[in-house]
């Protein structure tokens, strides 16, 4: 083993050995920048400084990619591990138990690894005398392996004695050590084992393993090697998968999981149209026939404040929707869990609502749900009812409602089909039998099975349906007469388009009529300025005036 000698005399800095180590230095921060740091320096001014210093050596792999095997004891969490290596390049992990059922065994491959460690320190008497003193350190090589390498290195000093040896070392580190150790089909990794006096007396003391914490190891090699591939990637040129512009690097995004890479440009437009639409649901790689999801953190990237605000309502609204023991209170509309037995129970924490969920009125323990039906019934006895002109005058509003809920849900199970996926109603408006959900289910109108392609067509299902006597057509829905007008005045006058304005309360288009700033709204009935757009309640009059700035009757 090499060994340095005492600290630096005064003598020292005026030698010969002095001016070879700083030119050395010099050399070895102009080769290798960024993977060295200077630990300290030999000066004058402190008699017992040296030269010491700490080289990153990137090991050259023999081929592509490294296979790493990995043995770990059966207690150990692996979750955060396989989390990572699905993020890598090269896919999930095989991850599975050994024969004996006592250890994790995993097998993954990366395209690089970890560099080496080696901390350097020079000698008064390097290089003419004595050699630097080394240590050498590594994430996935063992106590035994870097022994080897320190021989190695011991050997290569002895064929070239008295000469500047840091950068063969480092040289040959980089080129030679998978090779050397035999490493071609692979690293195979395994959690350190306290050894006896015996074993101990074989291994180099400059060698020092970094593997102590194998889980810890296998996590940081890893995460280097999911930054190596970034940093490739932003380098090179590569093509849009949607635009198929050619662009560098770092104007893409790299999805996790499928690593299919999209500029950004087109990324933001492709967020921002399912976000629109509210179909978050459907927010997955725009790659053929993939679907892995989009992570939040691009649509962060791309979607403006508002925008996203509505992607992660939407999302949590999706992933509710979805739950079986999620329901929604028919007073307050929060969100509710119900009870976990059998019974249609269900208490909002806001504000304190007790309802069953079968009829959504409140809790009724022990008596059946009443039906539509049977609630006409009841309010009709009320309306008849003489003596009460209050309870007349509600039950006949609840009775109207009723029978206009009624007559909607009768009308939707008439037009509708319910999405064999989301179960969501779907109403088919032409075209022939073959529906898309936005929930991405494909399935048959006539039937309601889940399809893939027209094959399902032909055998008992046709794809077009002339005279569809199984259900009724859809209803023909007629234009209000309100925006028909608008839009006969509209196609007369073009060049009034520019006195249409948005209600404030319904938002349905209303065109100002001669030099009236008063609107009242077709739609709604709601009164509002043209000017100001603002809804006016009360006296009209009231609203325009000096203090409000706006005039009643304008060109």
């Amino acid at each position: 083993m090499a060994t340095g000698g005492a600290g630096p005399d005064t003598d020292f800095f005026g030698s010969e050995n002095y001016q070879d180590q700083n030119d050395e230095l010099t050399v070895l921060q102009s080769i290798f920048e960024d993977k060295m740091t200077i630990l300290s320096e030999a000066t004058p001014d402190d008699p017992e400084s040296i030269h010491a210093l700490q080289i990153r050596i990137p090991v050259n792999l023999a081929g592509d990619n490294v296979k790493i095997e990995a043995w770990l004891p059966i207690e150990t969490d692996m979750t955060h591990t396989e989390t990572l290596c699905s993020n890598t390049g090269n896919g999930r992990p095989n991850l599975c138990r050994s024969d004996s059922g006592r250890r994790w065994h995993s097998t993954f491959t990366l395209a690089q690894l970890t560099p080496l460690e080696m901390n350097v320190s020079f000698p008064v008497d390097y290089p003419g005398c004595a050699p630097p003193i080394f240590t050498l350190s590594c994430q996935w090589l063992d106590g035994t392996q870097l022994s080897a390498l320190c021989r190695q290195l011991d050997a290569m000093w002895g064929e070239m004695p008295q000469q500047p040896i840091v950068f063969t070392w480092v040289d040959w580190l980089q080129n030679e050590t998978i090779c050397f150790l035999g490493l071609e089909n692979g690293v195979v990794m395994t959690p350190h084992i306290e050894q006896d006096a015996d074993f101990l007396s074989t291994i180099d003391p400059r060698a020092l393993p970094m593997s102590c914490d194998l889980l810890q190891a296998i996590v940081t090699i890893l995460r280097y090697n999911m930054m190596y591939e970034m940093e490739k990637f932003q380098k090179e040129n590569h093509d849009c998968g949607i635009c198929f512009d050619n662009r560098p690097g770092r104007e893409f995004y790299r999805i996790n999981g499928c690593f299919h890479h999209f500029c950004h440009d087109c990324l933001a437009g492709y967020c921002h149209t399912h976000v629109s639409d509210g179909t978050v649901q459907l927010l997955t790689c725009p790659d053929i026939d993939c679907k892995n999801p989009i992570p939040p953190n691009i649509a962060r990237d791309v979607l403006d404040d508002k925008d996203f605000v509505r992607y992660e309502r939407l999302i949590l609204q999706k992933t509710l929707d979805t739950m079986e023991d999620v329901d929604y209170c028919p007073r307050c509309n929060m969100v509710v869990i119900k009870e976990l037995d059998s019974s249609k129970l269900a208490h909002c924490v806001a504000c304190f609502y007790s309802y069953c969920t079968g009829c959504r009125e409140p809790w009724h323990q022990g008596t059946k749900c009443i039906t539509a039906e049977e609630k006409l019934e009841e309010l009709e006895k009320l309306r008849t009812d003489e003596q009460n002109e209050d309870a007349k005058i509600i039950a006949e509003k609840l009775r109207k409602y009723l029978i206009h809920e009624k007559l909607t849900k009768r009308t939707i199970q008439d037009i509708s089909v319910p999405c064999p996926g989301c179960n969501v109603r779907i109403e088919k408006a032409m075209g022939c039998n073959y529906m898309t959900c936005k929930c991405g289910v494909h399935f048959c109108w006539l039937c309601q099975k889940q399809i893939r392609g027209y094959d399902h067509f032909g055998e008992s299902c046709d794809t077009f349906t002339i005279v569809d006597t199984a259900r009724p057509q859809p209803m023909v829905r007629e234009y209000p007469e309100g925006a028909q007008e608008v839009k006969n005045i509209l196609s007369l006058h073009p060049e009034r388009r520019k006195y249409l304005k948005n209600c404030p309360t319904c938002h349905q288009k209303n065109l100002k009529q001669n030099n009236n700033n008063h609107l009242k709204c077709w739609c709604c009935n709601s009164n509002f300025c043209f000017l100001c757009g603002q809804r006016i309640v009360g006296k009209i009059t009231l609203h325009f005036t000096v203090q409000s700035g706006c005039k009643q009757h304008t060109e």
